[in-house]
């Protein structure tokens, strides 16, 4: 964990200096737990690994490089999909996000997140006719592009579940609509514009996604790193749209988190301090970096995996064991997901 978490700062422009890493197996496997393979990979400096590490690493890569690809071309085919049927859309995270990285082709990539300008119904309806077999979610459906792809089309990019925060949410990006919408890049390979949001709202829209990861089954180190490139490229923004960003968070809610969020990116990933939107909350960051270096990826190395698979009631427990953690932080949106939770968990009995 350790030459894990020196070598990322390092690759990341953190550290100056090359640390001695004791074993790169143990980097790998870091590497491996946060999907952070292409991020970490050694091949640009002067080390030596083991020769059947060495070819481990160079196939991953390969492999990461080509799933890039392809997720770029679909990428822009799903949004000519949409348009095609009269929607606007924007490419959220994802593919957008590997753009601010210095290697894109570098991230490691997930399902494609797109946001469509239209109503819950409107696009449940659309895409259940054209994907039958697409799943219904709270804030987006889910369907299989192919067999490697699958999308999230949202007919709202995220919610809150105080119901003040989510008003007030909401309106907020009502008003972001017309330039998330409109701004236009390339994608690397090619040669069509999509729409992917500015760096403004990144700051705005990734903080409240490391939100609703914390509150279920966990965050990983992957999308601390999508912000620590997220803060690199606000660092470019004025004084007046970095005060935007910050009563944006106070009205929405999340303004507690960013400090805690500022905490990891200093003292795990070393941004540097002129960065840091806000002042960093050490109490909160060393309680998120534990759930990060434990849990790995989205919660899937936590010690409490194997304890959800016991059933529904497990998990639940689980869940509810994740909220109260989090009252002492954010209580309101961990009292409101409780209630959400026993309120959707009492329907599902009701209608048994």
């Amino acid at each position: 964990m350790e030459d894990g978490l020196r070598w990322l700062r390092f690759v990341l422009g953190s550290e100056q200096s090359m640390p001695e890493i004791k074993s790169w197996s143990d980097v790998y496997d870091f590497a491996v737990k946060h999907s952070l393979i292409g991020v970490c990979n050694p091949f640009a400096y002067d080390v030596r690994l083991p020769q059947d590490l060495l070819f481990q690493w160079i196939g991953d890569v390969e492999q990461l490089k080509e799933v890039n690809r392809l997720l770029n071309r679909q990428a822009v085919e799903i949004n000519k999909f949409f348009q095609r049927a009269g929607f606007r859309c924007c490419i959220l995270k994802g593919q957008g996000n590997a753009l601010m990285y210095p290697k894109p082709m570098m991230r490691c990539p997930g399902d494609i997140d797109i946001w469509v300008d239209a109503d819950k119904d409107n696009i449940y309806s659309f895409v259940k006719n054209h994907y039958p077999e697409a799943k219904e979610g709270v804030k987006h459906i889910s369907f299989e592009l192919s067999e490697d792809v699958e999308v999230d089309a949202h007919y709202t990019p995220q919610k809150m579940f105080c119901p003040a925060h989510n008003r007030r949410l909401k309106e907020w990006l009502e008003e972001q609509k017309e330039e998330q919408f409109n701004h236009l890049v390339k994608l690397p390979e090619t040669n069509a514009e999509i729409a992917i949001p500015t760096t403004k709202f990144n700051a705005i829209y990734q903080l409240g996604h490391i939100l609703m990861h914390l509150l279920e089954e966990g965050i990983g180190l992957r999308q601390f790193v999508d912000y620590y490139y997220v803060l690199r490229e606000c660092e470019k923004l004025s004084e007046d749209e970095k005060t935007d960003i910050k009563d944006t968070w106070k009205r929405v809610g999340t303004l507690e988190l960013a400090s805690g969020v500022m905490w990891v990116e200093k003292e795990l990933l070393g941004i540097s301090e002129s960065c840091l939107l806000i002042e960093p909350d050490e109490c909160f960051g060393r309680f998120i970096a534990e759930d990060i270096l434990e849990s790995g990826n989205f919660g899937r190395h936590g010690r409490w995996v194997s304890f959800r698979q016991k059933g529904r009631i497990a998990n639940n427990i689980a869940d509810i064991r994740r909220y109260v953690r989090l009252m002492r932080f954010m209580p309101t949106e961990a009292i409101f997901r409780m209630l959400f939770k026993v309120r959707t968990a009492t329907r599902v009995v009701l209608n048994m």
